[in-house]
């Protein structure tokens, strides 16, 4: 799960330099001021210029569903993190390499560092795309950067 993590990790960085274009036309896209998905891109350079000194590991994990209707599941979880504290968790959803929605959670570590996000489950019209999940953590009280884990599901 580790190795498959990291190259999707490796993946999700090489998508993000294309989230501001049509997957299409290579031309900008014409939501590209959202709000939300600016919060997306500026997490994610916030994440490569902070690395953690801990060995915090995040994990990412979405679901594609098509019966009886078409829908996703996501979730965010990490271990190693420092003991009892609060979480920042940013859960960002791609659909084909554009921003769909993000989730934010404050979950707290347990006692040996571990914490985990509410399942999420979002309907979708939309198939024959890849859905991509951005989980990042923070602490929430420093906004120190723990790390960061992508997965992706085909419809």
């Amino acid at each position: 799960m580790l190795a498959i993590t990291t190259i999707l990790a490796v993946t999700a960085t090489s998508a993000a330099g294309n989230d501001a274009q049509s997957p299409k036309s290579g031309q900008p896209s014409s939501d590209l001021f959202r709000t939300d998905e600016r919060g997306a891109l500026a997490r994610l350079k916030l994440a490569q210029s902070s690395p953690q000194p801990m060995a915090a590991i995040v994990y990412a994990d979405i679901n594609c569903f098509n019966i009886p209707t078409m829908y996703v599941k996501d979730k965010g979880w990490g271990v190693g993190a420092q003991a009892n504290k609060q979480v920042d968790v940013y859960r960002d959803l791609f659909i084909d390499g554009q921003w769909w929605k993000t989730t934010e959670n404050w979950p707290w570590t347990s006692s040996t560092g571990s914490w985990s996000t509410p399942t999420g489950d979002h309907g979708t019209l939309i198939g024959g795309a890849r859905y991509m999940l951005w989980v990042t953590a923070y602490y929430e009280a420093t906004d120190s950067y723990i790390g960061r884990a992508t997965d992706y599901c085909d419809m």
